[in-house]
């Protein structure tokens, strides 16, 4: 009987690991075109929209579309737009792409944006826009943050009637009107997770899978 539920477990484990594919292998832009092909089950629900967390994420903050996420003493800032979904009107920013480390436009059904990094300091500036939202985050790894933000913005999905019940009303002034994500300054963003560390009990390391990305769906 032992032997039967071993080799239950080794096929099991087999294929998990056919399923995965190490980050650290994977290029840039191999890693993005992994999680935009996958679909992930939602996680987390908010007002008007819900989406994936991946583990070793931690929501820390959600007032009015702006939400603020905890990763491996990072802080990832998202801001989801639910007027440009309502309106199904992609915001057309103007980017700065001098001196950029990584650019590249994203495009998956009818989702589609940009992926933006720069380097700051011994750091890099990332942002991303995807499915109607944006996150910001200053990291030390920018693959992996890519890899984290599209997790979140990919899996973003969208509850049409809460969404018409809160900007129904707004719908005609949608183009005089500019919304952006404020973006923190490096030096409030560093503050801001050496304040939470010292707080925080870091359970990461009790996630094995943080660095392997799923080709399968959930």
């Amino acid at each position: 009987m032992k032997k039967k539920y071993f080799f239950v477990l080794i096929i099991l484990l087999l294929v998990f690991v056919c399923g995965c594919s190490n980050v650290q292998n994977l290029s840039v832009d191999e890693a993005i075109d992994r999680v935009i092909g996958v679909e992930h089950k939602t996680s987390v629900a908010l007002n008007g929209y819900k989406f994936y967390l991946p583990k070793g994420m931690t929501l820390l903050n959600d007032a009015n579309g702006n939400n603020v996420f905890y990763s491996s003493y990072e802080k990832y800032y998202l801001y989801v737009d639910l007027l440009s979904y309502y309106n199904k009107k992609y915001i057309d920013y103007e980017l700065d792409l001098e001196d950029n480390i990584y650019y590249r436009d994203l495009s998956s059904d009818d989702k589609k944006g940009y992926i933006l990094v720069k380097k700051s300091d011994d750091k890099f500036l990332l942002n991303i826009y995807y499915n109607y939202a944006k996150i910001e985050v200053l990291t030390s790894d920018y693959k992996m943050a890519i890899i984290k933000s599209l997790l979140v913005l990919n899996s973003i999905s969208y509850n049409d009637k809460i969404i018409e019940s809160m900007v129904g009303g707004n719908a005609l002034n949608y183009d005089e009107e500019e919304f952006l994500l404020k973006q923190p300054e490096d030096k409030d963003m560093n503050q801001d997770s050496l304040q939470y560390d010292g707080d925080y009990v870091d359970t990461e390391n009790e996630l094995p899978d943080e660095d392997i990305i799923a080709v399968q769906s959930e």
